[in-house]
């Protein structure tokens, strides 16, 4: 009933829905989840409509009470932070705040406009099903794992592609840790100025490609390699400057070589040895060995590349699985996915464009983050990239319910600052 008037008839047999015009005429999605509840509430007037289907929020809208309703209504482009414990309905509010968002502004907020970040595939399933409900089905939901795969592989396609399986913690814990990300800038400072050294030297031009790069003004590295560029092909000839533009393109090519700096990333002791200072106790002087070995194997050949020259038939394991399957070097050729924001990160220091830049990602107007107490301060700059400027982000998390390896919270102004959403009142839920 919608104010007193019956409108949606749920059957066995189907689902009928009443027409603007008085018709009645059935589901043409057929059979539709049955949503109970609300009997008696205060809110079940409270109606808000799901896009350009015109139709009503299934009856689990009665169920929201005055202050879940008040939080999923409020202005667009206002970040809002739900927190509460498990039950309390995080998920169901954020839901329903897109559908109201889609409602509000069709033209900003379509489906296609929109995307959901979960922790793990049940979620991914569960999310669908429930966005399908709202009528929502237009809208991208993905675990934070397949995000930054599919990110990674559109920008950073020169990486390894298959991730590992074997992952130690502490591994883990390292490079999710806000103090690796910290030094990310400095990383991509120095790598700009060791490529200027090297154009220096391979042109024999002493340190006038170091000076004019460190007389830039530009704020990143590549920006200050290309303005050292052009002012190196000042007056000078054209044989001249073809030598210059090729030699320094071959190193601005290794500057931003995505496997250079994995390499400087996971390879380097004394960068390691720093990332543990400055986490002051909270990652054991262990890891930095634990980082060196597993990148080590991950760098590794796999035993088909090893036996490459050996017979198909004569290398096949009896189990059909590939021979380093459950192997001491069963993650040889692999990567962890946690290098992914790492390197995607580092790019954007280096580059100074953010990953909405690149064109295979449609800037989002309005992103989800569920259970975001899982997530790294990394991966929240990130996604907080991938929002577009007129955007806006529900946050939805409770730091009592952290399960991930290598979670490193602190708070949820942290949060949303890496977001670069500014702060955020939080609207606290209680278990209903």
């Amino acid at each position: 009933f919608d104010r007193g008037e019956l409108v949606h008839i749920q059957t066995p047999k189907g689902s009928l829905r009443k027409r603007a015009d008085g018709r009645w005429a059935r589901d043409a999605r057929g059979q539709r989840t049955k949503l109970e509840g609300g009997e008696g509430g205060d809110l079940a007037d409270c109606i808000i409509g799901t896009g350009l289907s015109g139709e009503k929020l299934p009856v689990i809208s009665s169920l929201l009470d005055k202050q879940q309703y008040e939080a999923l209504t409020r202005e667009a482009e206002r970040p809002l932070l739900i927190l509460g414990g498990a039950g309390c309905g995080k998920t169901t509010v954020a839901l329903h705040r897109l559908a109201y968002l889609a409602h509000q502004q069709p033209d900003v907020y379509a489906p296609e406009n929109l995307f959901v970040i979960v922790p793990e595939e049940g979620l991914v399933r569960l999310t669908r099903s429930l966005l399908e409900e709202l009528g929502m089905e237009g809208v991208g939901v993905s675990t934070i794992d397949a995000w930054f795969v599919e990110q990674a592989g559109k920008r950073l396609p020169e990486l390894p592609t298959r991730l590992a399986v074997t992952t130690p913690a502490v591994v883990i814990r390292i490079k999710r840790h806000s103090a690796f990300c910290a030094l990310l800038p400095m990383i991509a400072q120095q790598a700009g100025r060791a490529c200027a050294r090297r154009i220096d030297r391979a042109l024999r031009t002493r340190d006038q490609f170091s000076s004019h790069y460190e007389g830039s003004d530009a704020e990143f590295p590549l920006q200050r390699l290309e303005a050292a560029l052009e002012l190196m092909l000042s007056g000078r000839t054209d044989a001249e400057c073809e030598t210059i533009r090729e030699t320094a393109a071959e190193e601005i090519s290794r500057f931003s070589s995505p496997l250079a700096d994995r390499e400087r990333l996971l390879g380097d002791r004394d960068l390691l040895e720093r990332v543990v200072r400055d986490a002051k106790g909270e990652i054991p002087t262990s890891a930095v060995k634990r980082v060196l070995e597993h990148t080590r194997l991950q760098d590794s050949p796999t035993a088909e590349q090893q036996f490459a020259d050996v017979p198909e038939h004569n290398k096949r394991a009896v189990d059909g699985l590939s021979l380093d399957k459950d192997t001491p070097n069963e993650d040889a050729g692999s990567i962890d996915v946690e290098d992914f924001a790492l390197l995607l990160e580092l790019d954007r220091q280096k580059r100074g464009r953010p990953i909405s830049a690149h064109r295979s990602l449609r800037p989002y107007t309005h992103l989800v983050l569920d259970e975001a107490q899982e997530l790294s301060e990394v991966e929240l700059l990130i996604l907080g990239q991938a929002v577009a400027t007129h955007g806006s982000v529900t946050v939805a998390g409770d730091a009592a319910q952290q399960i991930g390896a290598g979670t490193s919270f602190e708070s949820w102004d942290k949060v949303m600052g890496a977001l670069g959403r500014g702060r955020a009142a939080p609207v606290t839920l209680e278990t209903s």
